[in-house]
């Protein structure tokens, strides 16, 4: 299997273009849904942000919080994520999962996690090392 790398011997980052930037309103919000990843947008002060759409702690719709200072507020128990780090106000220990954004020609991307290569399923190993995945 050949994968595209980075200089850093890392998988590339994979972009994809998820919603175009006038469908994101200034001080909105916009769930997108793309190879399995539910994905929460922000748009704030002409900043784009992108987050997982699932709360870390109780698995609530992010997209459907509020935008209040730099953060989103998750409906369900009021916690305060940072759009920048991601990081839970309320418990720091706690964050959601961020993807990196790009906008390209009023489009946004984000970057999806690399691919996992399938698994052998004579070794269970993932064939590009032997991590035992």
């Amino acid at each position: 299997m050949v994968r595209e790398m980075e200089s850093t011997g890392k998988p590339a980052k994979r972009y994809i273009t998820v919603a175009h930037l006038e469908e994101l309103p200034e001080g909105g919000s916009l769930l997108v849904q793309k190879d399995g990843h539910d994905i929460a947008l922000f748009r704030v002060q002409d900043e784009v942000f992108a987050m997982s759409d699932l709360c870390p702690h109780m698995g609530d719709s992010l997209s459907a919080g509020q935008l209040w200072e730099g953060t989103i507020i998750c409906p369900r128990h009021m916690w305060a994520f940072r759009l920048k780090d991601g990081v839970c106000e309320d418990v720091p220990n706690l964050r959601a999962t961020l993807y990196e954004v790009r906008l390209v020609e009023g489009e946004i991307q984000v970057a999806l996690p690399p691919e996992r290569p399938p698994l052998s399923a004579e070794t269970g190993e993932c064939g590009d090392c032997n991590c035992g995945r």
